[in-house]
């Protein structure tokens, strides 16, 4: 069963230390440089070809990241007191169409506003934010209940084209387009979400939805994969708002087909299904989220290993040195460096970190039937609403030492306390390496074989010196920049 039944307390507050805490503190830092994340000019960057998407991933990034450092954000603030006079007299961002033209990117967009209304409504619970959600609902949702069917799911009315950034494809009936393929799915994972929080009459329209995916083809129409992982985060969602195994299954076989298909060596992915030419980190995220959602509601360890490789040789190697992060090229059999593709992604891969480190540092750890479970050990303090406060301290990923100290609220309810160490499974006392051996892990043929230490992924320079893939951020820039390491190796090497 992958309905989530079980009832698990997560840490409401975190003080996180060690590198965990340098790392958001730089990616922190990025998104508040004037000139690139103005609350006065958000709105209106990239506004033509994906509105709503930048405002939108960028408040839901804001409000993440204030989560974590339990620190306001004085550019969120502003950024709601003006959205109101941003908006069109619809009460949404971007042009006001006909009926006979639905924009996709459009809708893609919109669906990260609504997750940022959503969360932030939870957080504090403010009837604007409720208004303005009903506006994206009943002026870009409630149209597309005419129409949605007719979504082009063939991969033949494709041009198998597209940037980093995404771009308008063909139009196919009323439906303008993108190339990132299946982007109309990141509208329906912002109004799952939205549906949740504020009620939305949009029950038949989900299901549709639903019903929609259960039709796509991933690999034959190339499907982006953040579109798709997406997908599967919002199929999670509605399994369990509408009590809906098949959709959880549907999520389930979706991660399953990206791991096979669409995965780097490090754990990253293929910008498409089938169309491995870069890696995106908005995707990387995506996978890291799925993976362990499907670990909490399965229990299958191997889910969560997967979540340590993809934490520790995906997206920490994405981040860069100036916090930002950006894709790499797709080491694989063929392809056997590793090597940065595109510094940094301003206008969404930067912005959807906040989510990564959220998922790590507030949902890495949970109290179920008595057991604390640090599922990803990082160094902090975690305090939960009934005031247990516990203190984490590890040598992870570099060894499996590690200990926990409640530090206030009371720890009678609590049995056992068992940590996740990559390679060993769940350990419920503290490990003695101070460092990992190197260890080959080989490919199913035999002929190939990655480094790892732990779920760290190393590669060698040219001068043969091996590196941890998951430190690029530690180098100045031109370093950064410039490093190319050997990542599969032969096996007669």
């Amino acid at each position: 069963m992958l309905l989530d039944s079980a009832e698990k307390m997560f840490p409401v507050s975190c003080n996180l230390t060690g590198g965990c805490a340098g790392r958001v503190k730089l990616a922190v830092g990025r998104l508040h440089d004037p000139e690139l994340y103005a609350p006065d000019t958000m709105f209106r960057r990239n506004a033509g070809a994906w509105p709503g998407d930048f405002p939108g991933r960028l408040m839901l990034a804001w409000h993440k990241y204030s989560l974590i450092t339990q620190q306001t954000d004085a550019d969120l603030v502003k950024a709601s007191a003006i959205y109101d006079a941003e908006c069109n007299e619809g009460g949404f961002f971007g042009q006001i169409y006909p009926a006979d033209l639905i924009d996709e990117q459009q809708l893609a967009g919109h669906g990260w506003m609504l997750r940022a209304l959503a969360e932030m409504y939870t957080a504090s619970p403010q009837v604007i934010y409720r208004r303005r959600a009903w506006k994206i609902f009943e002026n870009l949702a409630l149209p597309l209940e005419k129409h949605l069917s007719t979504y082009p799911l063939n991969d033949g009315l494709r041009n198998a084209n597209g940037a980093v950034d995404g771009s308008a494809d063909r139009r196919v009936g009323v439906w303008q387009l993108s190339t990132d393929v299946g982007a109309v799915f990141i509208f329906f994972a912002g109004l799952v979400h939205a549906t949740e929080v504020f009620q939305l009459p949009a029950a038949d329209l989900l299901a549709e939805f639903t019903a929609l995916a259960h039709k796509v083809e991933f690999l034959k129409s190339k499907y982006q994969t953040h579109a798709s992982l997406t997908l599967a985060r919002a199929l999670l969602r509605y399994s369990t708002l509408y009590n809906d195994e098949s959709a959880a299954m549907l999520a389930q076989n979706i991660y399953t087909l990206y791991r096979n298909h669409a995965m780097s060596a490090n754990g990253a992915n293929y910008n498409w299904f089938c169309r491995p030419e870069w890696t995106e980190p908005c995707a990387v995220v995506d996978s890291f989220m799925v993976a362990m959602e499907l670990y909490r509601r399965s229990g299958n360890e191997l889910y969560l290993a997967d979540a340590h490789k993809i934490w520790f040789s995906a997206f920490s190697r994405a981040q860069r040195p100036n916090g930002g992060f950006g894709g790499d090229n797709c080491p694989r059999a063929g392809e056997d460096k590793l090597y940065m593709k595109f510094y940094e992604a301003v206008n969404c891969c930067n912005m959807r970190s906040a989510e990564g480190f959220y998922e790590a540092a507030l949902r890495g750890m949970y109290r179920q039937d008595g057991i604390l479970f640090i599922t990803l050990p990082l160094p902090g303090v975690f305090t939960f609403a009934d005031g247990l406060s516990v203190e984490v301290k590890t040598n992870y990923p570099n060894g499996d030492i590690w200990s926990v100290d409640f530090l206030s609220g009371s720890d009678s309810s609590i049995k056992a306390v068992r940590c996740f160490i990559y390679g060993c499974g769940y350990l419920e006392s503290s490990g003695s390496r101070s460092e990992f051996e190197l260890k080959k892990h080989f490919s199913g043929d035999g002929k190939n074989f990655t480094l790892y230490r732990g779920a760290v992924m190393y590669g060698a320079d040219s001068g043969n010196a091996l590196h941890p893939v998951s430190d690029l951020y530690l180098l100045d820039d031109d370093k950064a920049r410039n490093l190319e390491l050997k990542v599969i190796f032969e096996n007669n090497q």
